[in-house]
């Protein structure tokens, strides 16, 4: 009976001391993986946020002209228009293709232009040339409408306000020469926009 009663009173010890050996709950395998599952999902949500800029961008910007100049007195002038564009990173340089609307007093201009942009997307340098040409077609509620022939250039300040989007602010040129007369204005815009960068 002596025998019987003092294994009874060590297992009991034994067990309490099993129990205050035991890990404090939250410490575990199962613990363990909730917490790395957790961590990484965090950490590929940082990674998603703050993962590298974008080389290419869809852009959106509004144009004011400011100033026109032409030889002709009886030219179309533009007042504002609309740019949309998509750019692309290359080796050293970026290239784009760019639709353009223009809007005149008593007349509209569409214009396709394709060109290049310097430095890349990539880079996030803050200051950019870009320089573009291509074909146009002005529409005038009174007089002739005809093709253009269009050369643009500008120098900008872009703003990275993440690795997806992009405020811009440019001062440029942007001339056109009708083809089959004897017709160019060449103008001073203010052009302001946005872009999202993939």
């Amino acid at each position: 009976m002596f025998i019987v009663t003092s294994l009874f009173i060590e297992g009991v010890h034994a067990e309490e001391r099993f129990t205050e050996d035991a890990p404090p709950p939250g410490i575990g395998y199962e613990s363990a993986m909730k917490f790395f599952t957790k961590t990484g999902q965090t950490e590929a949500k940082i990674s998603e946020d703050e993962g590298a800029r974008g080389n290419s961008a869809f852009l959106l910007d509004h144009n004011l002209f400011v100033r026109n100049v032409s030889a002709q007195s009886n030219a179309v002038a533009p007042k504002w228009g609309l740019s949309a564009g998509y750019e692309w990173d290359l080796s050293w340089l970026g290239s784009g293709v760019y639709l353009q609307y223009a809007n005149f007093t008593q007349a509209e201009k569409y214009t396709v232009t394709g060109g290049f942009y310097f430095p890349r997307l990539e880079t996030g340098i803050p200051v950019y040339i870009r320089a573009h040409i291509g074909l146009g077609y002005l529409s005038e509620t009174q007089g002739t409408s005809g093709a253009t022939f269009d050369y643009n250039a500008s120098l900008g300040l872009r703003y990275f306000a993440s690795n997806r989007w992009i405020f811009n602010l440019e001062l440029g040129s942007r001339n056109y020469s009708r083809i089959l007369k004897s017709e160019s204005v060449k103008s001073i815009i203010v052009a302001s926009g946005m872009a999202i960068t993939f």
